[in-house]
């Protein structure tokens, strides 16, 4: 039997998803609905969840289950990072949707844009502070360069 589904992202968004049988794992990042983790990571610790989930659903479904990976915001940018990994043959595609490209470029654009601020030197700043209290670089979690690793096709949604 077909099965519709329609999903409404928090932003209004609507996807409509056809399929014969459909199983949907919902994963939030770090510190974004509960405060066990009391900072956000912007995904670059997600990284390693993400595969783990992945294979837990291959163990869940059978090794003949289709996955498609999707997120939305910093979840997009997590889709794309995640596709950068070697990930199970069960994986078949991505959706992106309004994903950032790394955090370095979002601080810097928000610096520019919203308080017109050179992003020099409040981001290398910025970026020790964040480097001695949370362990990564601002420019660590970079879709831009575990997307050029996917070997997955990935549907890019974004707007202005």
């Amino acid at each position: 039997m077909q099965q519709n589904l329609e999903i409404t992202a928090l932003n209004g968004t609507k996807y409509q998803f056809v399929e014969v049988e459909i199983f949907t794992k919902f994963v939030n990042v770090y510190a974004w609905y509960s405060n066990k983790w009391n900072r956000l990571t912007c995904t670059f610790k997600n990284l390693e969840d993400a595969k783990l989930w992945i294979e837990e659903m291959v163990k869940k479904l059978g090794e003949d289950c289709k996955i498609l990976l999707h997120g939305d915001s910093m979840g997009g940018a997590t889709v794309l990072m995640t596709t950068g990994l070697e990930l199970p043959p069960q994986v078949k595609a991505a959706i992106s949707d309004c994903a950032f490209t790394s955090a370095w470029e979002v601080f810097a654009s928000v610096l520019k844009n919203t308080y017109h601020l050179p992003a020099f030197p409040l981001l290398q700043i910025a970026n020790g502070m964040v480097k001695k209290r949370a362990g990564y670089e601002l420019d660590e979690c970079n879709a831009k360069n575990e997307v050029a690793k996917a070997k997955i096709p990935i549907l890019f949604i974004h707007g202005e």
